[in-house]
């Protein structure tokens, strides 16, 4: 049975001060704010709102920044636009008539994130430490790693999520997303899994199922 760990109610009324505080965040040369994008601020919406109605298994999982073919163009952490039209988890089956989506680019970590959740009934909850899509000066294409300085920025948006959400554990994604969520929820209880990239593939695989979510 799927322990049911949804939002407390009154948490729930603090996702519209978050999608307007994000939303009010101004791009510049070297970070992008999909959430400027009112079609991704509604999906980010849709997908916690959904979130607090499902059974999600109470873990926070916490990465580096939206990438260029990810979150930077759904507004939703860890997903891409083919992950989000996959179906491969009855939530996403939910949430995808909610969804405003351009196309169907793919992206390597968010396939390799959503297919350790296939065919579960429980799943966690993902976000990033710094919720804009930092890039190099001038092209949005491409992927930067945040600076201390953006990441120490992103910590007031996350500590909003963790009071929406209530998690139980944090799991840090990657060495960035440690550095920030250790210090900042003493009281939780932490993991830190490898970055899903080339490197780190097999690390959060095998991450996700000694976590044996359901």
């Amino acid at each position: 049975m799927v322990r049911r760990y949804s939002c407390i109610t009154t948490n729930m009324g603090l996702i519209s001060p978050l999608l307007t505080a994000l939303a009010g965040v101004s791009s510049s040369s070297t970070v992008s704010n999909p959430y400027s994008v009112a079609a991704w601020l509604t999906n980010l919406h849709a997908y916690l709102t959904a979130l607090c109605a499902h059974p999600y298994s109470g873990h926070l999982f916490v990465g580096e920044a939206p990438g260029h073919r990810g979150c930077a163009i759904t507004g939703i952490p860890f997903s891409s636009e083919r992950v989000l039209r996959s179906g491969s988890h009855l939530f996403l089956t939910a949430l995808l008539p909610s969804l405003t989506l351009a196309g169907s680019v793919t992206e390597r970590s968010a396939t390799i994130v959503w297919c350790q959740f296939a065919g579960k009934r429980g799943l966690p909850a993902f976000w990033n430490a710094f919720p804009f899509h930092p890039h190099s000066a001038g092209v949005t294409n491409d992927n930067r790693r945040p600076t201390g300085i953006e990441i120490a920025a992103g910590t007031l948006f996350l500590h909003t999520v963790v009071e929406i959400l209530a998690p139980h554990t944090i799991v840090a994604v990657g060495d960035v997303a440690a550095s920030v969520t250790t210090t900042t929820f003493p009281k939780l209880r932490h993991l830190t899994f490898p970055h899903p990239s080339y490197r780190g593939t097999a690390g959060f695989i095998s991450g996700c199922a000694a976590l044996n979510i359901p």
